[in-house]
């Protein structure tokens, strides 16, 4: 992999991976993403009695998204069949979502500095 992209995330979690998919929606592929630990970690340890709140499900039939998707095309309602999904099964959505845009991703890799790129 390179190691000098024009864009690097910092977070594989739902924003980090909404922004890398955006990205190349508008056809940005010069980017990476760094995850400290794995794609949803952070989803994975919560308590399995914890789920989120606010439900999935695509909200209306004007084609408005499921309030917990990270792209408009998805829904965690469907990929996990569920409408208030635990924090396990959220974080199995990110990475599928990951998987199927083929995001470049780090993961275990943690971030010391960021030091801007003269010129840039």
């Amino acid at each position: 992999m390179n190691d000098q992209h024009a864009i690097v995330i910092i977070g594989a979690g739902p924003a980090g991976l909404g922004l890398g998919t955006a990205l190349q929606k508008y056809g940005i592929n010069d980017f990476l993403i760094l995850e400290q630990e794995t794609i949803g970690h952070s989803f994975e340890s919560w308590n399995p009695d914890t789920h989120f709140i606010s439900p999935s499900f695509t909200t209306n039939g004007f084609g408005a998204p499921d309030l917990n998707a990270i792209t408009p095309d998805t829904s965690p309602a469907y990929s996990i069949s569920s409408e208030h999904p635990s924090g396990k099964a959220y974080a199995s959505y990110l990475q599928a979502v990951s998987k199927i845009n083929h995001l470049p991703i780090l993961q275990h890799t943690g971030v010391e500095r960021i030091v801007p790129v003269e010129g840039h």
